[in-house]
Order: structure tokens, then sequence, then C-alpha cells
């Protein structure tokens, strides 16, 4: 009878990923961009990551407020074209929020951004 090896697996802890977003600005007038980058640690390039945008509405934006963008040298990012909506809504907060897996995946990062009402006057 052969004597049976035993199966030896190994298994690599590697090291956890990490994810940090930031934005070009702190605070932003209507009718400009915001450009979010997320500088990520021990994510393979050419990785997807999503996005979500909230604090503000699609009527705000030209920009999908859902998506994915790709991991390249250690980095990706998203531009936030803000529109000139001519509504008076006062200051709105804008937050992005890094995913993993989905647009309704695992929060990793987030970073928020005031955008100042340029329309005050108009209903």
């Amino acid at each position: 009878m052969p004597l049976s090896k035993p199966l030896l697996f190994f298994s690599s802890t590697g090291l956890n990923p990490t994810y940090v977003v930031t934005d070009s600005v702190t605070s932003t007038d209507e009718g400009t961009t915001i450009t979010f980058v997320t500088s990520t640690q021990n994510v393979p390039n050419s990785s997807s990551l999503f996005y979500t945008i909230s604090g503000i509405d699609s009527n705000d934006t030209s920009t999908s407020l859902s998506g994915s963008f790709i991991i390249s040298d250690s980095s990706g990012s998203v531009a936030v074209d803000l529109l000139n909506d001519v509504t008076t809504e006062g200051s709105e907060v804008i937050t992005f929020e890094v995913r993993t897996d989905s647009t309704s995946g695992p929060v990793v990062a987030s970073d928020t951004t005031t955008i100042n009402d340029t329309s005050t006057g108009f209903t």
C-alpha cells in the first residue's frame, strides 16, 4: 500500500488593500468640475472600483451618479462636472464613495465637498 502524503496548502495572507479618496477642492461653485482621486495600495493595476455620488441629484451634474473606474499605477479618478442649474437650493454637500465589487458593494473610502449655490435669486 503506497504511503499517502499529506496535502499542504500554503495560504498567502498577503497585504490588505487600502483606499484613500481625495478631491481637487474642499469647496467649489456650481458650473465647475471636481476630480476625485482614489489612491490605493495592494490593489492590482487594471482593477475596477466602483463609485456612488450622493448629496446632489442628476439635475446637478452631467456625470453619472454611479459607475466604475480603473486603477492604473495605484490610482484612479472620476471627474464630476457640476451644472450651473439656476435653481436656488443653497449649498449642497456632495459625497463621493468608493466601493468594491459593485455600486452597491461595501464602501472602502469616501470624501465630501461643499458646492456653493451660484444661482441665488433664481427660483
